[in-house]
């Protein structure tokens, strides 16, 4: 025979993917709880000032992992709820301000919760960039300056208004 050396189409090697041996079926809830506890953690931190220690690399693979395994709204509902507690203890420690500090408190506030939005938002880069336009939600960033302005502002617009009229008085009688 002339078909001698010639591979036939039907001995190609056929190749099959096996499941994992582990029984592993997919990401693991109790991971995913883990590693949104770890990053809840972290945040609490950057509030506190104490970000210096923290890894920003790992929280970024972590907030990536969490992602990936489609647990973006989990995360992305996790960070909004940690925002609005952390505004509210915030929002009671600048109500309780005597009137000579309360507008300056309230700014030194502002400025602080515009750094740590942003630290956050460096961490949870990757849920902006791919879970937030898919879903149509607020940036990360956005959503820490909306809730200030929700949760903190708005309650003091009326003392607001008054403090700068103060101010405003005072500074036209030659009083500071």
């Amino acid at each position: 025979g002339t078909n001698r050396g010639k591979m036939h189409a039907k001995t190609k090697p056929v190749f099959r993917i096996h499941p994992f041996k582990n029984g592993a079926v997919g990401p693991d809830p109790n991971n995913a709880k883990k590693m949104w506890e770890n990053l809840e953690r972290a945040i609490f931190q950057i509030f506190r000032k104490n970000a210096a220690q923290l890894s920003f690399e790992e929280l970024y693979r972590t907030a990536y992992n969490l992602v990936t395994q489609r647990e973006g709204e989990m995360l992305y509902n996790g960070l909004k709820k940690v925002f609005s507690d952390y505004l509210t203890v915030l929002s009671d420690n600048i109500g309780s301000c005597p009137e000579e500090t309360f507008l300056s408190e309230l700014v030194s506030k502002w400025t602080d919760h515009q750094t740590c939005s942003l630290m956050i938002r460096d961490i949870l880069l990757y849920m902006d960039r791919v879970y937030v336009p898919q879903k149509e939600r607020m940036p990360v960033y956005d959503m820490g300056l909306h809730l200030f302005k929700v949760i903190v502002v708005n309650r003091f617009s009326e003392r607001v208004t008054a403090a700068l009229l103060l101010q405003v008085s005072n500074e036209r009688s030659g009083r500071r």
